[in-house]
């Protein structure tokens, strides 16, 4: 660097030209920490409700098809409207991020109302059957969309379907990374009651505990997560799986039962930032 680390401890002047010189690469560096740390955060809480709430190991955010149709969505929109990509909703909100957002809603409902009879039928366990239909139905037409695409077409789309974190501003960073903590926030509030839930939806109910609620407000955090993340790093999928099992396996003891969740989340962060 221009300016030596000594000279950076010596004074503030010295610390104001090292981030004038440098300006460029430390954004950059800083806007990749901030949405490593938030995509690993909130989807290591999903993989944590999701796992809880279909009481399946081997669930996570990406389960019920909302990650693919967030990147589906987002593919539709830069291959068929190119000036789509550059346009921004009240000078500040991408408009891609926004088809990212509409294309988890519309994932959202085409399980309600499609499959609601089905859920209700069969309880939260059809959930995961029905996530992965829609996931399967998804992931189908992206494979016809990438069959008709040019090779310099489809290199331009990989970023979003193999899973990278973006190049961003750190406005955007400023703007995604809350929406994910909000989220996960949110998820954090449901966790006693998801626990109580992955006993049984009947001992849930004994226990006062509203499932449909509790499904809808999963739901909708879900939706948050997986339209943020895939904005911010596309389809990134092993966090939501892996780290819940790593943090039961090292926060197992009973006096981390209360912040167990927290402590998932972090941990999701440093694997991802890592």
């Amino acid at each position: 660097f221009p300016v030596t680390i000594c000279e950076l401890f010596m004074g503030q002047e010295s610390i104001v030209a090292f981030w004038k010189l440098n300006e460029p690469l430390l954004e950059l560096r800083l806007v990749h920490i901030l949405l490593s740390v938030g995509v690993g955060f909130a989807l290591a809480t999903g993989g944590r409700s999701m796992q809880l709430f279909l009481q399946n190991p081997l669930a996570d955010p990406h389960l019920v098809g909302l990650s693919a149709g967030s990147t589906a969505s987002v593919l539709i929109c830069l291959l068929f409207f190119p000036g789509f990509a550059g346009a921004y909703f009240f000078d500040f909100v991408p408009a891609i991020w926004i088809a990212a957002f509409l294309g988890a809603l519309t994932t959202v409902a085409l399980i309600q109302l499609i499959f609601w009879g089905l859920i209700r039928r069969w309880g939260v366990a059809s959930l995961a059957v029905v996530g992965v239909m829609v996931n399967a139905g998804i992931s189908a037409l992206l494979m016809l969309i990438f069959a008709r695409l040019s090779p310099t077409a489809l290199s331009q789309v990989q970023a979003w379907t193999l899973g990278a974190i973006q190049p961003h501003s750190l406005r955007a960073a400023a703007l995604l990374v809350p929406l994910m903590i909000m989220a996960s926030h949110l998820l954090h509030r449901l966790d006693r009651s998801l626990r109580i839930l992955s006993f049984g939806s009947e001992f849930a109910r004994s226990n006062g505990i509203d499932v449909a609620q509790i499904r809808s407000c999963l739901l909708f955090g879900l939706v948050v997560i997986c339209a943020a993340t895939v904005c911010a790093a596309g389809s990134v999928g092993f966090v939501g799986l892996l780290v819940p099992h790593l943090s039961r396996r090292f926060f197992s003891d009973d006096h981390f039962e209360e912040y167990r969740a927290k402590l998932n989340a972090l941990m999701g962060s440093i694997v991802l930032v890592v």
